[in-house]
């Protein structure tokens, strides 16, 4: 069993000598009751939370290009890209442009999301309280 500390999760995982490793999860400390809980993965935390600052990022300005938007969030580039292909799956986020050099990709915020907070707008399986674990 391997748990890691980091600013923002507690994990937890495994090297199996038989069969399947054990995804690396979130884990949870309630500072009163001093009890242990298992949170969603950390790859799923991951990417609402970069889902949320993409949104919040789009809310406020002009359709940007994928350079732009990568740019502007830190992220690893597998999270950036998975989330932002769901936001556009979804609807959150609208994608205009053919993609070409002449025709880039550009990203806009939807128009049902301007005005709503960061925890609204990821997927409904992370609750708020996961998030801020």
């Amino acid at each position: 069993m391997i748990l890691k500390r980091s600013e923002k999760y507690r994990t937890l995982s495994s090297i199996q000598r038989y069969g399947d490793d054990l995804e690396e999860i979130t884990v949870t400390l309630d500072p009163i009751t001093r009890d242990v809980s298992a949170g969603p993965p950390k790859a799923d935390v991951e990417m609402a939370e970069v889902g949320g600052l993409i949104v919040e990022f789009l809310a406020s300005r002009d359709p940007v290009t994928e350079a732009e938007l990568d740019a502007a969030i830190e992220a690893r580039t597998q999270v950036r890209r998975k989330a932002r292909r769901e936001l556009v799956g979804t609807g959150k986020v609208v994608r205009t442009g053919r993609g070409g050099k002449s025709d880039p990709f550009r990203y806009s915020c939807s128009l049902s999301n301007v005005g709503t907070r960061e925890h609204e707008t990821l997927s409904p399986e992370l609750s708020r309280e996961h998030l801020r674990q």
